[in-house]
């Protein structure tokens, strides 16, 4: 998968992405488990009609209204569209039919095919060959060999309702590169959530109206232990645990993971997905919580260990593919300025005269050590020439323009700004623009403001607007916010 969005550099320490990507398995196969009492339309019915809502809530508040969509937006809108009908009636289907553990094996196909017709094109035989391992042992997973022995027609309608999954996995990145071309990741990510709510909106209704309709025609009760207190709450706790488990946990830890996580890094955690699948499938099936056909023989438990390990596997030789295509278009760069000529490299720099703004980089990534590291909390001491004007310190750099607008930063770890005796620190930045003691930009964390000697904290920000020099503090979706050491009412 190829895309024209800025790289991003993590923030954080990667275990806390792994952890919650396992996470995130562990909440959907819950979502799918719980609604394995139901009727597997009206379960569809529920994990749309509560996850949908709630969707449009987190990404209007976010975002607000959605930007106007290109014909080739529109295009993948409407794939995602039919995607989201086949996963959000085929997974109930399959987790019932067949057990999360099996199911959640067959729609690991979905991810690891993107770009198999490019790789067979080019003659890229060793990813080909490593999609026909995970095939083969999506085989053993589901003991699919039983098939010809009896046929039996749960099984069958199981194995369909997954490979409906996988279409919908293998089709989401190919909307994404479209919602991301020509963008920034800032903007494409935006784009990505808003496309997902926009098709979202249009599948909804449609499994809505047919769950309703088929159950009034093959008379299945929405309600199955009958029209009581007990039963009423029953119901509504599972379709609700369906649709924020399912829906609404997916996208907000997967967004969260992202910050911690490389892109490839994070494809390469769905391939343990079936694995956390397997786990609850199996262990609630035995203590009765999960219904269906959740009980894992040796066999299934081997198949898919050996679906996970190929995805992987899969995941990581594509990867690297990509990554050298990546670098084969990159332009040469400038030699790398050695270390021990850093300093006199930034102090050439200077101050633009134009924006009155210096700006510290490193050919390599900042560490503490280093001797122009600006982290959150102290200044360092500056050379003469950088004493004039606003002072910019980067930890870690995602890209840098310097542009007749001011210095514009995107996807930075630690940024401290400072401009006479006022300072403005910020973790994490999504877009920045910094000049003549103003901030502007959106997606910032941890955000720390001195003034007069007073401080205004914001945990979360969706946008930014800071002027030191005439005391404008202007955020938009913040979190929390403190002045003085005290909350603000916002």
């Amino acid at each position: 998968m190829s895309s024209t969005t800025t790289s991003r550099s993590p923030v954080g320490p990667m275990w806390i992405g792994v952890a919650l990507m396992l996470f995130l398995f562990g909440f959907q196969q819950i979502g799918i488990g719980s609604t394995t009492g139901m009727w597997a339309l009206q379960a569809s019915a529920w994990i749309v009609g509560i996850g949908t809502p709630v969707l449009w809530f987190v990404t209007y508040r976010r975002y607000g209204r959605p930007s106007e969509w290109t014909p080739a937006d529109r295009v993948a809108i409407r794939r995602v569209t039919g995607g989201n009908l086949a996963v959000n009636i085929g997974w109930p289907f399959a987790g019932l039919m067949i057990g999360l553990g099996p199911a959640s094996s067959v729609m690991a196909l979905g991810p690891v095919s993107v770009g198999l017709l490019e790789d067979i094109r080019k003659r890229r035989w060793t990813p080909v060959l490593l999609r026909l391992g995970v095939l083969g042992w999506i085989v053993v997973a589901t003991e699919g060999w039983e098939l010809f022995n009896d046929a039996s027609w749960t099984t069958v309608l199981g194995l369909f309702a997954a490979a409906g999954g996988a279409w919908h996995f293998w089709n989401i990145p190919k909307a994404q590169d479209i919602w991301a071309k020509g963008e920034t990741e800032a903007k494409a990510q935006e784009k990505l959530d808003q496309g997902m709510l926009a098709s979202n909106k249009r599948a909804a209704p449609i499994i809505i109206g047919v769950a309703v309709i088929a159950s009034l025609f093959f008379g299945h009760s929405w309600v199955p232990g009958g029209f009581t207190a007990g039963s009423l709450l029953e119901v509504f706790l599972r379709g609700a645990t369906a649709g924020l488990c399912v829906f609404v946990a997916g996208i907000l830890l997967t967004n969260r993971a992202k910050k911690y996580l490389h892109g490839s890094t994070l494809g390469l955690m769905f391939a343990f997905s079936p694995v956390v699948a397997g786990i609850i499938g199996d262990v609630g099936g035995r203590l009765g919580w999960i219904q269906g056909n959740q009980e894992l023989s040796l066999v299934n438990w081997i198949g898919i260990f050996g679906v996970s390990v190929f995805a992987f596997w899969t995941a990581r030789v594509q990867r690297k593919i990509n990554d050298a295509g990546e670098a084969a278009t990159v332009p040469e760069q400038a030699p790398a300025v050695p270390e021990a000529g850093l300093a006199e490299a930034i102090d050439q720099r200077g101050v633009r005269e134009d924006t009155g703004i210096w700006e510290t980089r490193s050919p390599e990534p900042i560490t503490t050590e280093h001797p122009w590291a600006k982290y959150m909390g102290e200044f360092p001491e500056e050379p003469a020439s950088a004493n004039r004007g606003g002072k910019v310190h980067l930890a870690s750099i995602g890209s840098v323009d310097i542009t007749a607008e001011g210095v514009q930063v995107h996807n930075v770890g630690g940024l401290t700004y400072r401009y006479d005796d006022m300072s403005a620190e910020i973790e994490t930045v999504g877009e920045l623009t910094v000049r003549d003691g103003r901030l502007t930009g959106f997606r910032g964390s941890n955000i720390s403001v001195v003034r007069g000697g007073v401080p205004v904290s914001i945990s979360d920000a969706g946008e930014i607007n800071v002027g030191l020099t005439d005391g404008t503090f202007k955020v938009r979706q913040a979190s929390s916010v403190d002045i003085g050491g005290g909350p603000a009412a916002v």
